[in-house]
């Protein structure tokens, strides 16, 4: 459920009554919700799917969601300035992962999800400077580096496969 006026999230009803069973339970379930309904709009083009999706960025923004790091949130961002190219949800998606380079870039294991997360952010940069929003891309993020980063989460994800 998803509160009209505040855009809140309820994570988790009871089923099958629908009562509230946990208001919050995991910050990724936000993220999830607004990618599903975003899905939901690119099939059916229903305004009040994407309404909603911009209703619940509004709050993202506002409570600064891109320090969590949300792969989903990388994903839905993406696919909302494919839709609608605003400087705030493109700074919102490179905020996401600029601040979390270094980390994703020196951790040693294989972590699918940082893939997908520079992957959304590869294609918010490229969308960001067809749209004219290039100055957004220079002041947040070095590109250079999140390419060089990219690179070296493929090759952990080349190397965490198993080959028979």
């Amino acid at each position: 459920m998803i509160d009209s006026e505040t855009a809140e999230t309820v994570h988790v009803l009871q089923y099958p009554s629908l009562e509230v069973k946990e208001k919050f339970r995991v910050i990724y379930y936000d993220g999830e919700a607004a990618l599903g309904l975003l899905r939901l709009y690119q099939v059916d083009q229903n305004e009040k799917w994407l309404e909603t999706v911009r209703h619940m960025f509004e709050r993202f923004i506002s409570q600064s969601y891109w320090k969590n790091h949300d792969h989903w949130l990388g994903y839905c961002t993406n696919e909302l300035i494919q839709i609608a190219p605003e400087a705030k949800y493109i700074e919102f998606g490179i905020r996401n992962v600029s601040s979390y380079l270094d980390y994703i870039k020196n951790r040693i294991t294989t972590f699918p999800t940082f893939m997908e997360m520079l992957m959304a952010t590869y294609h918010i940069v490229r969308k960001a400077r067809e749209k004219g929003f290039g100055e957004i891309v220079d002041r947040l993020i070095n590109v250079d580096d999140l390419m060089t980063t990219f690179h070296k989460r493929a090759d952990y994800q080349r190397t965490g496969y198993f080959y028979p």
